[in-house]
């Protein structure tokens, strides 16, 4: 079972994946969006026509209270266990984000070894994504939120 590990005198928890800005004429970074609830940032891509950044994290599922547990061994690109994919969008003026929530298929099964994103023309974002658990990966597309 995956269990988050305890920091050691002077560090803290891990509070998660950043998106991090780099200005090349000063040479500074900064963090302009922290992935919700300690999770981890699996793609990115901006949409530069929207002034947006829409990322994909991979959160825990819970079954009756208890947290799925995963693997001991994986492959390249998986995941330990099954993940609930969230669509992150960041404002990057702003910086503001919003947690679209948890990604599903039609029939309720979840997306997995997801690790590809793009934001089309037409403003729908797209995503490689395993669609059973035969193997098949297919490009998905995710109405975006703030189009109507």
């Amino acid at each position: 079972m995956e269990i988050p590990g305890i920091p050691t005198d002077g560090y803290k928890p891990y509070r998660g994946g950043h998106i991090l800005v780099y200005d090349m004429k000063t040479k500074k970074g900064e963090s302009l969006c922290l992935a919700p609830n300690g999770e981890g940032v699996l793609t990115a891509t901006m949409d530069t026509k929207r002034g947006l950044i829409h990322y994909l994290t991979g959160g825990p599922i819970y079954v009756d209270c208890k947290r799925v547990c995963g693997k001991d061994y994986i492959s390249r690109g998986a995941a330990r266990g099954l993940e609930n994919l969230h669509l992150i969008t960041c404002d990057i003026l702003s910086g503001l984000y919003i947690d679209h929530g948890a990604i599903f298929y039609p029939d309720g099964e979840r997306p997995t070894y997801v690790n590809s994103i793009t934001v089309g023309d037409d403003g729908k974002i797209y995503t490689l994504a395993r669609v059973s658990e035969k193997g098949r990966t297919d490009l998905i597309s995710i109405p975006n939120p703030f189009m109507k």
